[in-house]
């Protein structure tokens, strides 16, 4: 708590600034996504894409990313095919071959033999698929009707050759063998759409697209407050060094709050990443949300959860003396790791149009829990004009959202009990949760590494990012700065739905460096600090 000072102010209520009263509205919110979008992107400093809500495709398309996806020989002689994807409906299977060149192949010789095409000629319409293919080589009309029917009558194969023709010109096999023909290229096309599915980096780049997708689907248009997202794909290898390019590019402006797409396990080399994303979510002050994986608790998927009896006993190990030691800094409160990957979309099955090719998905394709959670944050904002209600599940939830198979359907990975949700939220973990049955996902709890309120974080950073804005941009009709700017903090907190502190006050000292230091007291509302605690923070104007 910070004493007064003899320049002290504190702000009355609708004390007009010099020339009128002061106009605040609430700026767009702004979530800093850090993901896979372009998992083969391997470059120094990846491209930084600005979208709303209604505009994913068109960052998509920007970036095209595309993969190189290894098959078989045996379904593509070059032992590997390339995809590219540029909408959000390039993901579907029927529509993947939009984007790649080897599935357009095949669809041509598919077109080719349906337009009557000869067999033969299929060499030149589409060479890589000729290569793996039994195409039979034209016989005459006498060696097909004996071939056809071994135990027929001579005089069966005789009548067989005259309702031929004879022998006359043209292959009288075509029609029979594009019928083999297109089985074939069906079975291939089947087997290259689940190569493709179920590759590592492609689930990785969708369940990110799916991921942003499913945030942008919170905020309809025409909402009150927008959501504006920021997309740095993830570069493969050390994703350190872009937390220092944005550290430095977002210094002065910075995101509402940031999610990592990177479920994390308790290693070294991720144990390091988290403590630079902990400096960086402190250094911009905004809350940044990342995945726990499965393997940080010692297991090798989610099924094996009930192995772990107690979550935050089992941290206490000697194994997770690091976790412990970052848990313990100033910058865990700026951190909400976070647990329940969320159903992307459902099971491919085969498509009306596409049955013969027989498709159908093995594997669940999960979105990360940094995506459910900024999701929640995103529905709020839309809904209440502020982040602060994500926990609030009876207006907060994420709806209509796919379930998994079984006898207990799910929109998570990870569905979880009372107790053990609980738990996790002990240990500094937040959690999603789901009824089993329901369509529906919310937050358990809005607790940071620390074991802080989550809440708090995420009104701060929204305070300080429009104390920067101000300052960046608004100077001008700051003449008293105590008076005025306290009347300016109120506006925009009451702008946010949330009532104008009886008590704020800002202290003003002597210029220093270029900027004046600025002692800001508030006690704000129980929704943000149920303590009811008056709350002191230094800026620097």
């Amino acid at each position: 708590m910070i004493c007064p000072t003899p320049r002290e102010r504190s702000w009355p209520e609708n004390v007009p600034v010099r020339g009128g009263r002061m106009r605040i509205t609430p700026p767009v919110f702004t979530i800093l996504a850090l993901a896979p979008f372009s998992p083969a992107l391997d470059l120094a400093a990846p491209p930084v894409l600005s979208v709303d809500s209604q505009s994913l495709d068109s960052a998509l398309a920007e970036l095209s990313p595309t993969l190189d996806i290894p098959v078989d020989k045996g379904l593509c002689p070059d032992g590997s095919m390339a995809v590219t994807v540029k909408s959000m409906a390039g993901f579907r299977p029927g529509n993947l071959a939009s984007g790649a060149p080897y599935l357009q192949e095949l669809q041509a010789a598919k077109d080719h033999l349906a337009a009557g095409g000869a067999p033969a000629g299929l060499a030149m319409v589409c060479p890589r698929v000729a290569r793996i293919i039994s195409i039979p080589a034209p016989q005459a009309a006498s060696q097909i009707a004996s071939g056809a029917s071994a135990k027929a009558s001579a005089l069966d194969d005789l009548l067989s050759l005259v309702d031929t023709g004879g022998g006359g010109g043209g292959d009288p096999i075509a029609p029979r063998a594009a019928g083999g023909l297109v089985q074939q290229l069906d079975a291939i096309h089947s087997r290259l759409l689940q190569a493709i599915f179920a590759d590592r980096n492609f689930r990785r780049l969708e369940a990110a697209w799916r991921g942003a997708e499913l945030l942008a689907r919170q905020v309809p248009s025409g909402a009150t407050t927008s959501v504006r997202l920021t997309l740095v794909p993830l570069p493969q290898g050390d994703s350190l060094p872009v937390f220092d390019q944005l550290e430095t590019a977002l210094a002065g402006s910075p995101p509402d709050m940031a999610l990592l797409d990177l479920p994390l396990a308790n290693t070294p080399r991720d144990m390091a990443v988290l403590e630079r994303a902990m400096d960086f979510a402190e250094a911009l002050l905004a809350p940044l949300v990342v995945p726990i994986g499965s393997n940080f608790l010692g297991i090798a998927d989610w099924g094996e959860l009930g192995s772990v009896r107690y979550i935050p006993g089992q941290l206490e190990g000697p194994e997770y003396a690091r976790w412990k030691t970052l848990a313990a800094r100033p910058g865990a409160g700026w951190l909400a790791p976070c647990v329940g990957g969320v159903l992307a979309r459902p099971l491919h099955r085969p498509e009306p149009g596409f049955a013969g090719q027989g498709f159908s998905e093995a594997e669940p394709l999960w979105a990360s829990a940094a995506w459910g959670l900024s999701a929640l944050c995103a529905k709020s904002v839309a809904v209440h004009g502020r982040p602060t209600r994500l926990d609030e599940r009876g207006s907060v939830s994420l709806e209509q959202m796919p379930l998994t198979d079984g006898p207990r359907p799910s929109p998570l990975e990870v569905p979880l009990g009372l107790e053990r949700l609980a738990d996790f939220k002990r240990a500094g973990i937040l959690p999603l949760a789901a009824t089993p049955g329901r369509d529906q996902v919310f937050a358990a709890g809005a607790v940071t590494m620390d074991g802080g309120p989550l809440k708090f974080r995420l009104f701060l950073s929204l305070l300080t990012g429009f104390l920067i804005r101000m300052s960046a941009t608004r100077r001008g009709e700051i003449k008293d700065l105590e008076t005025d700017l306290a009347q300016a903090i109120a506006l925009y907190i009451q702008s946010l739905g949330l009532p104008a502190p009886h008590d704020l006050s800002v202290a003003a000292h002597g210029e220093h460096d270029g900027g004046t230091p600025l002692d800001i007291s508030l006690t704000l509302a129980p929704e943000i600090l149920s303590s009811g605690q008056r709350f002191s923070f230094g800026f620097s104007w």
